[in-house]
C-alpha cells in the first residue's frame, strides 16, 4: 500500500491550484439613486406589462363574447345590456351577483360510463347557467342531484368570478377609462374579426 502511495505522479496535479484563482467578477452598474433614464426604462417595463395583461384580459372577453347573439338582432342587443348590467353591477359590489333568477339548473341523465347501470336510471347530472353571462357547469359526479347540483353553483361560482377578474384586469391596467357599456359593445362587433 505503501508503495502505491509514493508511485503518485504529482504532474496529474500540476494547474490544480489555477483553478482556485480569483476569477474577474462581471461588470455591475455602481451602486446608487437610480438615475432618470433608469427611472423611464423601468417605468416603460411597467406600462407594457400593464397593456399585455389588458390585451390578453380583453381577447378572453372577447372568446367569451364570441358565444352570443349578433348585436344587431333584438335577442343580440337584450343580452348584451343584461350583460353589461351585471358587469357593472358585480364591479360595484366586488363579486359575483347572483340574483334569484340568473341561474337555471336542468337535470340530465350522466354520460354512459362501465358499470353505470345505477346511475343511468335517474336524472342525478345537473347543468347549471348564468343566464347573464351563459357561463355553465355541468356536474355529475354524485349519484344525488342535490349534491350535484351545490356543487356545479360552487364551481360556477368560481368561474364567475375569474370572468369578473378579467374585467378587473381591464379597467385596473388600461391606459384610458374603460366604459363597460362601450366596450361590450365594440367587442360584440368585433367578435368575429
Amino acid at each position: 500500500m505503501i508503495e502505491t502511495m509514493s508511485k503518485v505522479n504529482l504532474d496529474d496535479y500540476s494547474g490544480y491550484e489555477d483553478e482556485f484563482k480569483e476569477r474577474p467578477k462581471p461588470h455591475r452598474k455602481k451602486k446608487g439613486p437610480p438615475t432618470k433614464a433608469d427611472k423611464a426604462r423601468r417605468e416603460e417595463e411597467i406600462n407594457a406589462a400593464r397593456e399585455a395583461r389588458a390585451k390578453e384580459a380583453k381577447e378572453r372577453i372577447k372568446r367569451h363574447l364570441s358565444s352570443f347573439p349578433d348585436i344587431e338582432t333584438k335577442e343580440g342587443k337584450n343580452k348584451a345590456e343584461i350583460y353589461t348590467r351585471w358587469v357593472e353591477e358585480s364591479l360595484k359590489i366586488n363579486c359575483p351577483l347572483l340574483a334569484d333568477g340568473d341561474v337555471e339548473v336542468k337535470a340530465s341523465l350522466p354520460k354512459v360510463k362501465a358499470g353505470g347501470q345505477h346511475m343511468q336510471k335517474r336524472l342525478t347530472a345537473v347543468r347549471v347557467t348564468h343566464l347573464p353571462t351563459s357561463i355553465s357547469v355541468r356536474n355529475e359526479q354524485q349519484r344525488n342531484k342535490e349534491q350535484n347540483e351545490q356543487a356545479a353553483k360552487a364551481i360556477l361560482f368560481t368561474r364567475l368570478e375569474e370572468h369578473l377578474g378579467l374585467w378587473k384586469t381591464l379597467i385596473k391596467n388600461s391606459t384610458s377609462p374603460v366604459n363597460v357599456e362601450e366596450e361590450v359593445i365594440s367587442l360584440l362587433q368585433t367578435k368575429n374579426s
